[in-house]
């Protein structure tokens, strides 16, 4: 079984694409043992998807990790475009 405790003492992050469910737990999981974490949404960062993600990006910020997207503030490019 997978610890992250011991992933974090290799000195390793998390990044994935926040979305529900296995994105969720690695980006709360990091949160809580004080690993680094980066979100690489699939929209522009003013438009947070999925909508329940949203007090998860803020916390991802104010634990100094990073959101990161492709799309410019204001682009919607919408369900169907994100694979």
């Amino acid at each position: 079984m997978f610890n992250l405790l011991s992933f974090s003492k290799e000195q390793n992050g998390v990044v994935s694409g926040l979305a529900l469910d296995i994105d969720q737990i690695a980006h709360v999981g990091a949160l809580k043992n004080d690993i680094y974490t980066i979100a690489v949404p699939p929209v522009s960062l003013d438009n947070v998807y999925p909508k329940v993600n949203y007090s998860l990006t803020n916390d991802i910020i104010e634990s100094s990790g990073c959101l990161l997207s492709e799309l410019a503030i204001g682009i919607n490019r919408g369900a169907q475009k994100f694979c």
